[in-house]
Protein backbone atom coordinates (compact mmCIF):
# COMPACT_ATOMS: atom_id res chain seq x y z
CA UNK A 1 0.00 0.00 0.00
CA UNK A 2 3.01 2.63 0.48
CA UNK A 3 3.74 1.98 -3.13
CA UNK A 4 0.28 3.47 -3.96
CA UNK A 5 0.15 6.40 -1.62
CA UNK A 6 3.77 7.33 -2.98
CA UNK A 7 2.56 7.27 -6.43
CA UNK A 8 -0.59 9.19 -5.71
CA UNK A 9 2.14 12.03 -3.93
CA UNK A 10 3.48 12.04 -7.26
CA UNK A 11 0.59 12.87 -9.66
CA UNK A 12 0.63 16.48 -9.47
CA UNK A 13 -3.02 18.33 -8.28
CA UNK A 14 -6.33 18.85 -11.14
CA UNK A 15 -5.71 21.60 -12.90
CA UNK A 16 -2.11 22.69 -12.21
CA UNK A 17 0.31 23.00 -15.55
CA UNK A 18 2.15 20.50 -16.53
CA UNK A 19 4.88 19.63 -19.18
CA UNK A 20 6.34 17.17 -20.98
CA UNK A 21 9.18 14.77 -19.57
CA UNK A 22 10.94 15.36 -23.10
CA UNK A 23 10.88 19.12 -25.14
CA UNK A 24 10.77 18.76 -28.39
CA UNK A 25 14.57 19.64 -30.12
CA UNK A 26 13.24 21.58 -32.95
CA UNK A 27 11.25 24.84 -33.61
CA UNK A 28 8.02 24.39 -34.69
CA UNK A 29 7.69 27.05 -37.90
CA UNK A 30 5.66 27.69 -40.90
CA UNK A 31 6.81 25.74 -43.84
CA UNK A 32 6.74 28.39 -46.22
CA UNK A 33 8.22 31.38 -44.33
CA UNK A 34 11.32 33.02 -45.91
CA UNK A 35 13.52 31.99 -42.96
CA UNK A 36 12.64 28.81 -42.50
CA UNK A 37 12.35 27.11 -46.31
CA UNK A 38 15.52 27.15 -48.09
CA UNK A 39 14.98 28.57 -51.33
CA UNK A 40 13.20 31.68 -49.70
CA UNK A 41 9.05 30.04 -49.72
CA UNK A 42 7.50 31.33 -52.77
CA UNK A 43 9.26 31.08 -56.00
CA UNK A 44 7.71 33.27 -58.95
CA UNK A 45 8.09 32.21 -62.63
CA UNK A 46 8.35 34.09 -65.90
CA UNK A 47 4.76 34.52 -65.86
CA UNK A 48 4.51 35.88 -62.10
CA UNK A 49 2.93 32.38 -60.83
CA UNK A 50 3.76 31.44 -57.69
CA UNK A 51 4.71 28.27 -56.66
CA UNK A 52 6.50 26.47 -53.80
CA UNK A 53 10.12 26.72 -53.58
CA UNK A 54 9.74 22.53 -53.66
CA UNK A 55 8.32 21.96 -56.21
CA UNK A 56 9.62 19.04 -58.92
CA UNK A 57 12.04 18.60 -55.55
CA UNK A 58 10.76 14.56 -55.40
CA UNK A 59 11.12 13.98 -59.19
CA UNK A 60 14.83 15.66 -58.81
CA UNK A 61 15.90 13.61 -56.17
CA UNK A 62 14.39 10.48 -57.66
CA UNK A 63 16.28 11.23 -61.15
CA UNK A 64 19.26 11.95 -59.00
CA UNK A 65 19.04 8.51 -56.76
CA UNK A 66 18.50 6.01 -60.23
CA UNK A 67 21.45 7.66 -61.91
CA UNK A 68 24.21 8.25 -59.28
CA UNK A 69 23.15 5.32 -56.81
CA UNK A 70 22.85 5.99 -52.68
CA UNK A 71 26.39 6.42 -51.93
CA UNK A 72 26.86 10.09 -52.89
CA UNK A 73 23.45 11.27 -50.89
CA UNK A 74 23.22 12.67 -47.23
CA UNK A 75 20.92 10.22 -44.87
CA UNK A 76 18.09 12.93 -45.31
CA UNK A 77 17.62 12.11 -48.81
CA UNK A 78 17.38 8.98 -48.58
CA UNK A 79 14.81 9.35 -45.97
CA UNK A 80 13.28 11.56 -47.78
CA UNK A 81 12.84 9.10 -50.69
CA UNK A 82 11.12 6.59 -48.23
CA UNK A 83 8.72 8.95 -46.75
CA UNK A 84 7.52 10.26 -50.55
CA UNK A 85 5.54 6.88 -50.34
CA UNK A 86 3.94 7.12 -46.33
CA UNK A 87 3.14 11.50 -47.13
CA UNK A 88 2.15 12.79 -50.54
CA UNK A 89 2.13 16.66 -51.69
CA UNK A 90 4.26 17.55 -48.96
CA UNK A 91 8.11 18.96 -48.34
CA UNK A 92 9.12 15.99 -46.17
CA UNK A 93 12.55 16.94 -45.57
CA UNK A 94 12.02 18.43 -42.43
CA UNK A 95 10.17 15.55 -41.24
CA UNK A 96 13.49 13.64 -42.36
CA UNK A 97 15.56 16.10 -40.63
CA UNK A 98 13.68 15.86 -37.60
CA UNK A 99 13.87 12.22 -37.36
CA UNK A 100 17.31 12.06 -38.24
CA UNK A 101 17.91 14.75 -35.34
CA UNK A 102 15.90 12.78 -32.95
CA UNK A 103 17.16 9.31 -33.54
CA UNK A 104 20.41 9.57 -34.44
CA UNK A 105 20.67 8.03 -37.74
CA UNK A 106 19.08 6.05 -40.27
CA UNK A 107 19.59 2.93 -38.69
CA UNK A 108 18.40 4.71 -35.32
CA UNK A 109 15.21 6.03 -37.49
CA UNK A 110 14.27 2.53 -38.32
CA UNK A 111 14.43 0.72 -35.29
CA UNK A 112 12.50 3.63 -33.06
CA UNK A 113 9.42 2.40 -31.56
CA UNK A 114 6.07 3.36 -32.85
CA UNK A 115 5.26 5.43 -29.96
CA UNK A 116 8.64 7.26 -29.96
CA UNK A 117 8.29 7.04 -33.39
CA UNK A 118 4.60 9.06 -33.64
CA UNK A 119 5.75 11.96 -31.18
CA UNK A 120 8.41 13.83 -33.68
CA UNK A 121 5.77 16.29 -35.09
CA UNK A 122 4.70 15.23 -38.98
CA UNK A 123 5.40 11.20 -38.24
CA UNK A 124 2.47 9.40 -38.55
CA UNK A 125 0.86 5.91 -38.99
CA UNK A 126 1.58 5.34 -42.51
CA UNK A 127 5.66 6.75 -41.52
CA UNK A 128 5.37 3.85 -39.18
CA UNK A 129 4.51 1.38 -41.51
CA UNK A 130 7.37 2.18 -44.40
CA UNK A 131 9.58 1.87 -41.66
CA UNK A 132 8.78 -0.89 -40.55
CA UNK A 133 8.49 -2.48 -44.63
CA UNK A 134 12.25 -1.11 -44.90
CA UNK A 135 13.26 -3.19 -41.20
CA UNK A 136 11.72 -6.08 -42.50
CA UNK A 137 13.31 -6.03 -45.93
CA UNK A 138 16.78 -5.11 -44.54
CA UNK A 139 16.40 -8.42 -42.01
CA UNK A 140 15.71 -10.56 -44.66
CA UNK A 141 18.30 -9.45 -46.63
CA UNK A 142 20.63 -9.89 -44.15
CA UNK A 143 19.20 -13.59 -43.44
CA UNK A 144 20.06 -14.58 -46.73
CA UNK A 145 23.77 -13.39 -46.63
CA UNK A 146 24.25 -15.41 -43.45
CA UNK A 147 23.02 -18.48 -45.18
Amino acid sequence: MQGLADLEARIPPPGSATRPAYMPTYKHTDRLSPDAAAGGGVLKDEHGNARPHYWGHRERLRTRFLAGGHKAMPEYELLELLLFNAIARIDVKPLAKRLLATFGDLNGVVAASEHRLLQVEGATKKVYLQLRIVEALAQRMAQAKVL
